[in-house]
């Protein structure tokens, strides 16, 4: 394994991982059989409770591991930090931020190079994780960014990790502002909002895949009541936007209630803080967003399946 990401890369693809082997070891073997191997892998180990390195010298032949670059956290740094500290060590012209545990596309490397070579001058590309087809769209404005979410349904696509590739000279200058708003639990988005905020950079948006989402049951390291509170704080994120196309991109950017709501109700029980979380979801958030009478529905709903019974007639209907 080397020490530093080399120069002649175009492209690196920087993992933040944690106690993750088996989804760490799928990833890598997806990429060790990528079309086109020109590229560089950089893995952030956040204090894992088992050897990164072994497992990569063990399983992987020599070529493929002389290409890998480990850093280890002496500590484990919390996931935000981990994930913006792996973009922040890319000295390459491009990044592409890879989640440990999604499935990677066979050609994903070779249809990441032809957008780079296709855009060579825009700042960031997000590809796709839906199924709609449609021509590459520029982003040149926050205005732009609402419009797409608006149009197309793509909320799950914005703050996805894994579908976007940083061209890193033109996105180092944001990375103070990434660094700043780990709370929010999408560092990964925040130098995108900063571009188009300050209307500097271009990004391009595609509808061709170069990953698919692998959600995780159970899954201790993605914790759903820490990034719904992360998330709701985009509110007090200074887009410099008028208030109602503000509150239009905090709506495209958080989760929906209904989907907060299916999550807690797949548990066995509910979770001590159950209300806490649900009343950010609705007081803080989406009382702002909606009238009447979806607002009472919703508060109805929130009151009901926060009592025991109400809990438990709920999951009846869920399952």
């Amino acid at each position: 394994m080397v020490d530093s990401m080399g120069d002649d890369e175009m492209l690196t693809v920087l993992i933040p991982t944690y106690n993750r082997k088996q989804r760490l070891i799928r990833t890598l073997d997806a990429l060790n059989k990528q079309s086109d191997q020109d590229f560089g892998i950089f893995i952030s180990d956040n204090a894992s409770n088992y050897s990164v390195l072994d497992e990569v010298l063990n399983r992987y032949d020599q070529t493929f591991v002389q290409r890998i670059t480990l850093h280890v956290q002496k500590s484990n740094v919390g996931a935000d930090m981990n994930i913006a500290s792996v973009l922040a060590k890319c000295d390459t012209q491009w990044g592409w931020l890879l989640g440990d545990d999604d499935y990677i596309e066979e050609y994903a490397v070779e249809t990441i190079k032809k957008q780079i070579n296709k855009n060579s001058q825009c700042s960031a590309i997000w590809f796709s994780i839906s199924k709609k087809t449609m021509e590459d769209i520029i982003m040149e404005t926050l205005d732009d960014l609402i419009d797409i979410l608006r149009m197309n349904n793509f909320n799950g696509d914005w703050i996805f990790m894994s579908n976007k590739v940083y061209n890193i000279p033109e996105t180092v200058k944001y990375f103070e502002s990434m660094f700043f708003r780990l709370y929010t639990r999408i560092p990964h988005c925040i130098p995108i909002l900063e571009m188009l905020k300050n209307k500097e950079k271009v990004c391009v948006v595609n509808s061709l895949q170069i990953v698919k989402h692998d959600p995780m049951e159970h899954d201790i390291t993605w914790h759903i009541n820490s990034t719904v509170t992360g998330l709701r704080t985009i509110m007090d994120y200074n887009s410099g936007l008028p208030y109602s196309k503000h509150k239009e991109l905090v709506k495209y950017t958080v989760f929906r209630p209904g989907f907060i709501i299916r999550r807690y109700l797949k548990e066995d029980a509910l979770p001590w803080n159950y209300r806490t979380y649900l009343s950010f979801i609705y007081s803080e958030t989406y009382c702002k967003f909606y009238h009447f009478p979806f607002n009472l529905l919703l508060w109805i709903g929130v009151k009901l399946i926060s009592t025991p019974v109400g809990f438990s007639i709920a999951k009846i209907f869920i399952k």
